[in-house]
């Protein structure tokens, strides 16, 4: 644990920490289109990379939470130099995004995991109105494990819902609210 915590705080003050997108979805008509993005950390060479999916969980919540708005950063620079696009941007912990002028937030959906959310929302929903907040969406990935109700997604002012399907490995499916 300690290993993947001392990587991923050497990935962050070297600046290794990098955005892939893949498309989910484009619109003909409009010509907009949603990327759900992907973080991956550079090894040492620049021909290695690994995603930190594993790694958070193991780290101290402040490292994650430097993580996860590193990867809020990310995605918002994307946004700007992008303007055609939207970005759902899954997070490993809940986070307040920063606001800063010009910031594209009204793109972005922030995911949360169902039970982040649920965390959050005993704590009355303290992060998830600072990303709404934000302009930025809030997302729910894995939703149906029994955390949260629809009432408690209407609370927490949630606009997508991610619904793991049984049609493949790594597979799921979106739902708008």
């Amino acid at each position: 644990a300690a290993g993947a915590a001392q990587r991923l705080a050497a990935a962050l003050n070297q600046d290794r920490i990098f955005l892939a997108f893949e498309p989910v979805l484009q619109t003909r008509q409009s010509g907009r289109a949603l990327f759900r993005a992907c973080a991956f950390i550079r090894g040492s060479n620049a021909a290695s990379a690994w995603q930190p999916a594993r790694l958070t969980p193991d780290c101290d919540r402040s490292l994650a939470r430097r993580f996860a708005l590193r990867l809020v950063d990310l995605a918002g620079s994307a946004l700007a130099r992008h303007p055609g696009v939207d970005v759902t941007l899954p997070l490993p912990v809940v986070v307040e995004p920063p606001r800063r002028p010009g910031d594209a937030y009204d793109r972005l959906t922030i995911e949360l995991d169902e039970t982040l959310a649920k965390a959050d929302l005993d704590n009355n929903g303290r992060y998830c109105r600072a990303i709404l907040a934000s302009g930025a969406r809030l997302g729910i990935a894995g939703f149906g494990a029994g955390h949260l109700s629809f009432a408690d997604l209407r609370v927490l002012g949630v606009r997508n819902v991610t619904l793991p399907t049984r049609s493949g490995p790594g597979e799921a499916g979106a739902c708008a609210l």
